[in-house]
């Protein structure tokens, strides 16, 4: 009974050190712009895995396995190899925010953020092969309780570093009364959306985001006002690095009518549902039954309702979680068959001139090869996607892509484009794609091999450049 006791006790160690490993390694390659590879993931899966076997599994022939050299040495063996685990991964860890503060994936190469993830497993082999060489931290067992807390310590408190935007943003000047720059709200403007069938009441420079608003699938739709300027917006999939303020409206289909309650209980619903240390409260929004879910990622705080066949979860993510529930409580409406009816009808679209997408092929490659800017914006849609295989996308403002690209250029990028073939179909959420090559003789970062798609999106008859695709190598 002892030893099941024993056994059961160090498998929940190891659970929690991976769990804390997983969690602080996504974290940290989480805020890299480049988004992960699979081979990434596999290597952060594989570091995990070594972190609880390392303290779950006695290793023959490491001089700290056996009960008699832990007698010996004054502290328990598993404790030994906790430490060694937590040691290894902080290690890697100060490797992978050097790498984040340093831009080095931008200066090397995103190649270059996979050999960093070899440094934990190396260093737990290395530390059980060679336990002398963190004996002196776990001589005792006070000395080895003490250092496996500083191990934890370090870890989470690098997990609290801030963004490096943070850190390189110009200084804000601000009044004495007040230490961070704050947004000065303005008119409150009525949005009324026909298609979701509500109404919200929010401050300017509230607008809605043409980014981040779209048709999800599978029967979900959403609606998101932003803070951001109209082509200034950053959307990433992870949105650890773009913590942009916002209200979120969302309606998702509902056929079994279920609860607020049973569908929060059910899933992980946009960092809405069952993550531990969420607040549930029984509440009332629009005179409708409403779940209020606090302490959710990214809306802090959100309402959850049920309408008919639709399920809403309307709330405030990151900074604007807050102040967002009493513009919520005082004017979200549930739009009923008689307003929707009442709604203006929309004016008729103005006709436009009609653009191929030969047309917008060719005009790529000619701007390309002029480093016309001008030329090449005309062609792209408010949202520019830089996607890459397996991996997270990157979402910008044509304004910010814009200037983006303009400092590759000045650094030395070249885009050869290839007009032909236009390879017709689905890819990537555009509807075709032509091949390019991207190569920056001033740096290694991108290669003279890179071969780079440029979607194509197709609205009405006129097509548009809506992206990039990056294949993996």
């Amino acid at each position: 009974m002892r030893a099941l006791a024993a056994g059961l006790g160090r498998l929940l160690v190891a659970i929690a050190t991976g769990l804390l490993v997983l969690f602080a390694y996504l974290l940290v390659y989480g805020r890299f712009d480049p988004a992960l590879t699979q081979l990434e993931w596999w290597l952060i899966l594989a570091t995990v895995l070594t972190a609880g076997f390392a303290v779950l599994v006695p290793w023959p022939g490491a001089y700290d396995s056996g009960p008699s050299k832990a007698s010996v040495n004054g502290s328990p063996a598993g404790l030994r190899r906790l430490f060694a685990s937590l040691a290894a991964a902080t290690l890697g860890l100060v490797v992978g925010y050097a790498v984040y503060y340093g831009r080095l994936e931008t200066r090397l190469g995103d190649w270059f953020l996979a050999p960093t993830l070899l440094v934990p497993p190396v260093a737990y082999l290395t530390l059980l092969a060679h336990p002398r060489l963190h004996n002196p931290f776990v001589r005792t067992r006070g000395r080895a309780v003490f250092s496996v807390a500083a191990a934890i310590g370090m870890i989470v408190g690098l997990g609290a570093l801030p963004d490096r935007a943070v850190l390189t943003a110009p200084a804000q000047v601000s009044s004495p009364q007040s230490t961070a720059p704050r947004v000065t709200f303005g008119p409150v403007v009525r949005f009324t959306s026909a298609e979701l069938g509500y109404r919200i009441d929010l401050p300017t420079p509230f607008r809605r985001s043409s980014c981040e608003s779209r048709n999800w699938g599978s029967g979900t739709r959403g609606e998101v006002f932003v803070i951001a300027p109209e082509g200034e917006e950053v959307v990433t999939d992870s949105s650890l690095d773009t913590q942009a303020p916002g209200v979120e409206v969302i309606a998702e289909q509902n056929p079994d009518r279920v609860s607020a309650r049973e569908w929060i209980d059910s899933n992980l619903h946009y960092g809405v549902g069952s993550m531990m240390g969420q607040q549930y409260e029984e509440t009332v929004l629009d005179g409708r039954p409403a779940v209020l879910v606090r302490g959710g990622l990214p809306m802090g705080n959100a309402y959850v309702m049920p309408v008919g066949p639709l399920m809403y979860t309307v709330g405030g993510r990151w900074a604007a979680s807050d102040v967002a529930l009493g513009w919520i409580e005082s004017s979200f409406h549930i739009l009923s068959e008689t307003e929707r009816r009442a709604l203006p009808t929309a004016a008729p679209a103005l006709p436009v001139a009609s653009r191929s997408a030969e047309d917008v092929a060719d005009a790529l490659a000619d701007g390309f090869a002029r480093h016309d800017l001008h030329a090449l914006e005309a062609l792209m849609t408010e949202c520019m996607v830089s996607r890459r295989v397996a991996a997270d996308s990157l979402t910008q403002g044509r304004a910010r892509y814009t200037r983006g690209l303009a400092s590759l250029m000045s650094n030395g990028l070249v885009v050869a484009v290839q007009a032909r073939p236009i390879v017709v179909g689905p890819t990537a959420g555009a509807d075709a794609y032509v091949s390019s090559t991207w190569g920056d003789a001033q740096s290694q970062a991108v290669k003279s091999s890179t071969v780079i798609d440029l979607l194509l999106e197709n609205r009405d008859g006129r097509w548009f450049w809506s992206g990039t695709l990056l294949d993996l190598p």
